[in-house]
């Protein structure tokens, strides 16, 4: 993943209106993924934007250690003024429960490798 280092999103604006104006549906998605999850110990957002999904977790699932994973430093700036836990790439040993993505990997161009680097973040008995 190390061709994200410097990565800008130009979409920032659309961001903040869909967290806006999509409340349910974001609930909905955060919804699913809880619904879904075996373990909500240590989650991974994966292209979490502005931390829109891990915030509603996080309202949710307070006991959840959730950590954001967005290649865009603005928006990891914008992640922990949110109080969440923000980076822009993972050490190698970090390892997750869980991880979850929305409208994130129909924008990578190998998403195989995404998918393959996010399955070697997880623990043995996680979900992605």
């Amino acid at each position: 993943m190390s061709e994200m280092i410097g990565f800008r999103y130009s979409g920032l604006v659309e961001l903040e209106k869909l967290e806006l104006n999509l409340n349910h549906y974001n609930r909905f998605i955060v919804t699913q993924f809880i619904n879904h999850a075996t373990s909500k110990n240590r989650v991974l957002d994966f292209g979490a934007g502005v931390g829109t999904l891990s915030s509603l977790w996080k309202k949710l699932e307070e006991s959840s250690l959730l950590t954001c994973l967005e290649p865009d430093v603005s928006q990891v700036k914008i992640i922990l003024e949110r109080g969440l836990s923000g980076f822009t790439s993972l050490s190698e040993d970090s390892e997750f429960d869980y991880i979850f993505t929305s409208n994130v990997l129909e924008h990578i161009d190998d998403d195989r490798a995404a998918i393959k680097y996010l399955f070697n973040h997880l623990s043995s008995d996680g979900k992605l």
